[in-house]
């Protein structure tokens, strides 16, 4: 058993968040310590699975973009660096654990600057192939001598970097994964509408994730408008938290109801059990957890093919793979296809079901983590 530091410098509660909590939940292989935001909303999720005295908070592990903020970011990742000193000598910590790619950078210097021993590994949960992660593969080119291991959770995002990393043998895939087991309502589609205000005549379309650019909310609000050209009955409900004021204007939309954030439990329970599709618009994903939950819980998922997409969507066998250059009205009717056809719908909804379980589960990803720290942790 190793001691291990996870470190989640972050301002919100999202995917590579839910990765770890999913990670985490009664995970005894190892004894784990979290430092993290002092944010209530990001803690109370960790003390539920984690006694407090292994919760570690500092105002510091907020995120803080270092173009926008670059002397308060410096500050920040300085004062940082002394904390995790002090947690590591403290607990005897043998292994740091960067969760979010941000992670990748307080890690690397802690080992560079402190201790050359610590074994460390990243989870990178973003494709860093797009250009505004230029400055994490700059970094990983200089300093990919000092990483240990990093995980990645599709194919797709180990050849994002892998030109960068000296040893691709030190990338490891490991796919996110999800539990097939979920708590329903016994509300029907319609009381479920009227609870949240959506007119009972409607079909719901999904949309969840954060609201932001990547994401790409703006197609999913053209996507619903188009659908709504071919037959008038569709609404698009959003749930997300608001990351990107820039958008705003788009949750109001006419044909968009938006819920806000929901907790997850609500989203198994009542939401995906309303919907007709999720359909994910992001520019980048690398491997998209809300999918796989979705399709867990039974919901027809159609989604771009960026990314890794395409390792858990076959197109037209569990789900719908949209063509990245596809314009709204061409997956407005490639999705009105599928929804209208009960017997097709249903046999990619069984497919999606089947695989989740045979390639997905989470007990499977966790071993597969946890069995890289023990032989991480190994003395050489």
């Amino acid at each position: 058993m190793k001691r291990v530091l996870i470190l989640s410098q972050t301002s919100v509660f999202g995917g590579a968040e839910v990765v770890l909590t999913d990670f985490l939940k009664e995970n005894t292989s190892h004894d784990f310590l979290i430092f993290t935001s002092s944010d209530n909303s990001i803690i109370g999720k960790y003390k539920e699975l984690l006694p407090n005295a292994k919760i570690i908070t500092s105002s510091t592990m907020r995120f803080y973009s270092m173009r926008e903020h670059p002397l308060k970011a410096i500050y920040e990742l300085l004062i940082r660096l002394k904390k995790v000193n002090q947690i590591v000598k403290e607990h005897k910590i043998d292994i740091l654990y960067g969760n979010n790619t941000a992670d990748l950078i307080t890690v690397v210097l802690y080992k560079k600057l402190y201790n050359r021993q610590i074994k460390i590994i990243s989870h990178i949960h973003d494709m860093l192939d797009l250009p505004v992660y230029r400055k994490y593969l700059r970094f990983i080119r200089r300093f990919d001598n000092i990483v240990d291991a990093y995980i990645v959770p599709s194919s797709a995002g180990k050849k994002a970097f892998a030109e960068f990393v000296h040893d691709e043998n030190k990338i490891h895939v490991i796919h996110n994964g999800v539990s097939c087991e979920h708590e329903k309502t016994l509300l029907t589609k319609e009381q479920l509408k009227e609870k949240y205000g959506i007119p009972v005549e409607k079909r719901v379309m999904l949309f969840v994730g954060l609201i932001s650019k990547i994401k790409r909310l703006d197609l999913f609000v053209n996507v619903i408008d188009a659908l709504n050209e071919i037959v008038d009955e569709y609404v698009g409900v959003v749930i997300g938290k608001l990351a990107d004021d820039s958008f705003s204007n788009f949750i109001y939309h006419k044909n968009i109801v938006y819920l806000g954030q929901r907790e997850r439990e609500t989203l198994f329970k009542e939401i995906y059990n309303m919907a007709e599709c999720l359909i994910v618009t992001s520019d980048s994903e690398n491997l998209s957890t809300v999918s796989l939950e979705a399709m867990s819980a039974g919901l027809f998922v159609a989604a771009r093919d960026v990314g890794g997409t395409s390792e858990y969507i076959d197109d037209d066998n569990t789900g719908i793979l949209l063509p990245v250059n596809a314009t709204p009205d061409m997956i407005a009717k490639k999705i009105y296809y599928i929804v209208n056809n009960d017997a097709k719908r249903n046999a990619i909804i069984e497919k999606a079901n089947e695989m989740i379980k045979n390639e997905f589960d989470n007990n499977h990803k966790c071993d597969l983590i946890n069995q890289l720290i023990e032989n991480l942790g190994k003395t050489e």
